[in-house]
């Protein structure tokens, strides 16, 4: 049986948990603000490495191509970063077409950047859960919209 549709679901989930982590632990988030900030920019510069590495191995290089420039964009246009994780979708939709080990490696990363995106969020956290997730699902939406018979 092929799960690999859960991976990005998963993947997801680490906004939520960052979330809920940040609410038990307000006094070590403030104290290592700086630290949370430096290692989420360090997860998305490796998420940029890796999807460059999967766009040179593979066929989808067009779609890879555009979801880094796209992220690059957003993450200096954007200080609150509130469009990250359309580029995040983007790299995982495009990652469901290669090897399960890309997919699983492209999903931890992303879990990871979640964790540490949702731990640093001061702002109305149900606006951006739910935002977020319409961002991260747009691709998906739009690669399976064929095959129900919209396309």
């Amino acid at each position: 049986m092929n799960l690999s549709f859960l991976a990005p679901i998963v993947s997801f989930l680490g906004l939520i948990v960052g979330i809920f982590l940040s609410s038990i632990t307000k006094d070590e988030i403030i104290s290592g603000r700086k630290i949370f900030e430096f290692l989420r920019r360090i997860s998305l510069t490796i998420i940029i490495l890796i999807a460059l590495a999967l766009a040179v191995l593979n066929f989808n290089l067009i779609i890879i191509l555009f979801a880094i420039i796209l992220g690059l964009l957003l993450s200096r246009k954007l200080k609150n970063q509130k469009l990250s994780y359309l580029f995040l979708g983007l790299i995982s939709a495009s990652s469901l077409m290669t090897t399960k080990f890309m997919l699983l490696i492209i999903s931890v990363l992303i879990f990871i950047y979640g964790l540490l995106y949702g731990a640093l969020l001061k702002e109305s956290k149900t606006e951006i859960i739910i935002s977020n997730l319409l961002m991260f699902f747009l691709p998906f939406i739009i690669l399976i919209m064929p095959f129900i018979g919209f396309g």
